[in-house]
């Protein structure tokens, strides 16, 4: 009896080690469902409101579900969405846009050009700001004066021509004003719905869109699943039923989470090994699954400026000095590039690669760490501190893996690169947490990462104006103002450029942000999907883009 039964009991003990086994070593193909695609956002989204949006992780599950005007293709270049076609007057005031007539909401409702007046008017009305764009739509005529409550929402220079013409009067010419449509906050939104349920109307149950697919469950901390939408005008290219978005924000197990077949796209995050490592696992034969491609995205840390500890820029200067940016990349960031100009090397053809040549912290960033180290301990000696009497300060994380492993590194290097000079703590929060106490000022000095929304510098040169919603540090410099100012109304694109290469030089000069590294993506992609980008320089990608294999 003992011999008949032990069969029994090993194969029960081993099956589930040998199927999980078969799984990883990709024998038996994705045990995923045929109709749904699973990708990894990292978090939990902070907002489903396209004009409240603000962070990479909701602005990818709003793709699918809502879309403007116009957008970009995989390739990055500026593609009719919303909009069949358009035009624009030869003095650059008027933009005209045919709206396409078989564009519906997701209740089957038509899109019309109302529905952009009613979204766009919300954006710029005191009560109801888009949270984090809001100066992207002060070109528009009158937007500036609605929003500081001197005129009334209905004068704002977007007006519905007929139901499929929308027309857009501007205050001056901008060169940058298409690229700003691709962005969230230039999205329509539902008016009967937003007005029937308030702040709950992108709840479960509540939220229409006009996109791709439609919302199906957000499961907080969980996942959101969304369903290919009957009513979406293209969507007889829209090739996948359904899309689950998971949330894990450990990248060892987001990695665990795709070799064992339980997700198509991992986050863009990976564990820290060689590039080399990863191309050999996943590219040395068939088909391609590591993607590793360059991005218009930076970490960097930036300063509460609203602290008198970190208003004296010799201050400033020594904690950007302190900062090994290449221990980062070897030890944190594999595949990234170091960074010192507050706008991406790598950003408009690489136009920012020397520019610190022309700035005060030339001979800073030609040195050896060693030198650097020196001078930054002789910059704070000379502001009063010293090892009895430390600068003292608490630096701000998101949680997750590497977000702990990078906090690690900076505070040892802080601590120990100024030889006690500074004794940095450390302070994490849940992603939404984090991006709350950022907007809301509560920290000291953190970390603020951004990446680029579209590809011209003012993506991130906007982040130092003074009284731009995206200035979480609350940085100010008139001089910065008015550059960014002219170049909002110069008539070409070169002439924008121009201006903008005076306010990075600025920026630099009064080190008003810390730019540490470049990032790259590194993602996983499994095996049965198809049209992945593979030059995504935004790093922002649709379901619609991709098919799954059988």
């Amino acid at each position: 009896m003992r011999v008949k039964k032990m069969p029994i009991v090993v194969v029960a003990v081993l099956f589930p080690i040998c199927f999980y086994l078969f799984k990883i070593r990709g024998k038996g193909g994705s045990s995923l469902p045929n109709d749904t695609l699973f990708e990894n956002i990292g978090s939990d989204v902070a907002t489903l409101d396209p004009q409240q949006n603000g962070d990479n992780v909701s602005w990818r599950v709003i793709l699918d579900l809502f879309e403007g005007l116009v957008g970009y293709d995989k390739n990055m270049h500026l593609v009719s969405t919303g909009a069949e076609n358009w035009t624009v007057s030869e003095d650059g005031l008027v933009y005209t846009f045919n709206l396409r007539k078989n564009a519906k909401w997701s209740n089957g409702l038509p899109v019309t050009a109302d529905d952009y007046v009613y979204s766009y008017r919300r954006s710029v009305t005191p009560s109801t700001l888009t949270k984090y764009y809001i100066e992207q739509f002060m070109s528009i005529r009158n937007a500036k004066d609605i929003r500081s409550g001197d005129k009334e929402p209905e004068s704002l220079g977007v007006y519905a021509v007929d139901d499929y013409t929308l027309k857009i009067e501007m205050e001056h010419p901008n060169p940058e004003f298409l690229d700003y449509l691709t962005m969230t906050a230039f999205f329509p939104i539902p008016q009967g719905c937003v007005e029937k349920y308030g702040l709950a109307w992108t709840n479960d149950g509540n939220i229409v869109s006009n996109g791709p697919y439609e919302l199906v469950q957000h499961i907080s901390n969980g996942y959101i699943d969304l369903k290919k939408s009957e009513f979406y005008w293209d969507k007889s290219n829209v090739s996948i039923p359904k899309v689950r978005f998971l949330m894990i924000n450990d990248v060892s197990a987001d990695y665990q989470s795709f070799v064992a077949g339980e997700e198509d796209i991992s986050y863009y995050k990976l564990p820290s090994k060689p590039i080399s490592e990863y191309e050999k696992i996943f590219n040395s034969s068939g088909k391609r699954r590591f993607f590793v491609y360059s991005t218009l995205g930076q970490e960097r840390i930036a300063f509460n400026f609203k602290r008198e500890k970190f208003k004296d820029v010799r201050v400033r200067k020594a904690i950007y000095m302190l900062i090994d940016r290449q221990q980062l990349v070897d030890g944190v960031f594999r595949g990234a590039s170091v960074s010192y100009s507050p706008v991406p090397e790598n950003m408009c053809d690489k136009r920012f690669s020397d520019i610190h040549k022309k700035t005060d912290l030339s001979d800073f960033i030609e040195c050896s760490q060693d030198e650097r180290n020196r001078k930054a301990q002789s910059l704070l000696l000379e502001c009063g501190y010293s090892k009895e009497k430390p600068l003292v300060f608490e630096l701000a994380f998101p949680t997750g893996e590497i977000y702990k492993n990078m906090a690690d590194l900076i505070q040892d290097m802080l601590n120990t690169n100024s030889n006690g000079l500074i004794e940095c703590t450390l302070h994490f929060d849940e992603w939404k947490v984090f991006l709350q106490n950022m907007d809301d000022g509560k920290y000291e000095i953190f970390r603020s990462a951004w990446a680029a929304d579209y590809n011209l510098s003012s993506s991130f040169t906007d982040l130092l104006v003074s009284h731009s919603s995206t200035n979480f540090g609350r940085y100010a410099n008139g001089e910065i103002d008015n550059l960014s100012a002219l170049s909002k109304v110069a008539q070409s694109i070169d002439k924008n450029l121009l201006l903008q290469d005076q306010i990075v030089i600025l920026a630099m000069n009064d080190c008003a942000v810390i730019p540490m590294v470049c990032t790259p993506a590194l993602r996983l992609v499994g095996k049965r999907v198809n049209g992945f980008p593979e030059n995504n320089s935004i790093n922002l990608s649709q379901s619609k883009w991709f098919n799954l294999e059988k």
